[in-house]
């Protein structure tokens, strides 16, 4: 239903502006405010215009001298006033703001006045963040790519001349465990580089109708090895309509689930496939030491990573999130303190016929 008294409202109350009058003066004095101020900021109008320098107190502190010194100056060489800054409202939010200001003449030609408006930017600014963001993380992938194409070329190398040596070794010689030891070592670089590439999406892709529950089933060997001999690894695993994706990136993003799990300390690890017409199902549960939530809002982030001792590279869940973004689907990580983690994917059904 219309609210018609809402319409009968003056069409400056409506709008989503806060204009102003403040005193021509070096202090933040202000002679009137709109009322879209208090829906804005959570402060009344008489909090606004009874306390001469209030604006100030409310100015985030990262932004309070700078702008205070913007709007000292603008005022002394008599000119407008135009800055992006920070407010905090009362309920302890933060709002980005658009703010314009010019100085009002009196009679004689004395500034008397500044009129002025303000305008909520605050998701401009976070649009401009997730941009800025996913622009680093091009760079960093482009660059990430490159390197690991010249080391994977290195390892190779490696690995050729290791190969050859051991031919002529007898066996339980030094020499032999050595260069075994040496080709362990270059395959665990080898899956490095293998997630940086993916990362920096270089490989090429093979999209194919695809089975997710065979996928699974057929990688239950190679997850058994990922896991370790201390977890138990189980699969619940119903029927999944088919859906349209790269093999080999959905057994990368088995293989990274598994072993982010099993590196939380996780006890057993359950598979869980399912879905319906419109989509599949794939859930990874643990129950191992699972995150606080400020870890877990991190737990994306590329090369974030909690295993600081132990040589964890924090591409893992990166990476299964590019997978299936780039697949159509989504991702949610459900996780608290000694509680395990629970890893939900959706991917969208293929449409056939």
């Amino acid at each position: 239903m219309t609210n018609y008294s809402a319409l009968r409202r003056p069409l400056s109350d409506r709008l989503p502006i806060v204009t102003y009058t403040n005193r021509y003066s070096p202090t933040v004095e202000t002679l009137w405010m709109s009322p879209q101020a208090e829906r804005l900021t959570g402060y009344s109008l008489d909090e606004w215009v009874a306390r001469p320098g209030f604006f100030q107190t409310i100015l985030h502190p990262d932004d309070r001298a700078p702008v205070v010194e913007e709007m000292r100056a603008s005022r002394a060489e008599g000119r407008a006033f135009s800055r992006d800054y920070r407010l905090l409202r009362r309920d302890g939010g933060v709002i980005w703001i658009h703010d314009e200001s010019v100085p009002i003449a009196d009679e004689s030609g004395d500034p008397e006045l500044i009129q002025g408006f303000f305008v909520d930017i605050s998701e401009r600014k976070e649009l401009e963040r997730q941009l800025l963001h996913a622009q680093k993380l091009e760079a960093v992938g482009r660059f990430a790519a490159g390197i690991a194409h010249d080391f994977n070329n290195l390892l190779m190398a490696i690995s050729g001349h290791a190969s050859l040596a051991l031919r002529g070794l007898p066996e339980g010689s030094t020499a032999k465990r050595h260069l075994t030891e040496l080709l362990a070592t270059v395959e665990s670089a080898s899956r490095l580089t293998r997630q940086l590439l993916l990362f920096g999406r270089t490989e090429s892709l093979a999209p194919a109708l695809v089975d997710l529950r065979g996928i699974v089933e057929a990688a239950r060997p190679m997850l058994r090895r990922v896991a370790g001999d201390w977890v138990r690894l189980e699969l619940d695993l119903q029927e999944t309509p088919t859906i349209h994706a790269d093999p080999g990136q959905l057994e990368q993003v088995l293989v990274n689930l598994v072993a982010n799990a099993r590196d939380g300390h996780a006890g057993s690890i359950t598979i869980r496939t399912g879905g319906d017409n419109q989509a599949v199902r794939l859930t990874v549960i643990d129950d191992g030491e699972g995150m606080d939530e400020a870890t877990c809002e991190r737990a994306l982030d590329p090369f974030f990573t909690t295993k600081a001792g132990e040589g964890g590279s924090g591409l893992g869940l990166s990476i299964v999130d590019g997978i299936v973004r780039g697949a159509g689907g989504t991702l949610e990580i459900e996780s608290a303190p000694l509680r395990g983690t629970t890893v939900a994917i959706r991917l969208p059904a293929a449409i056939l016929g």
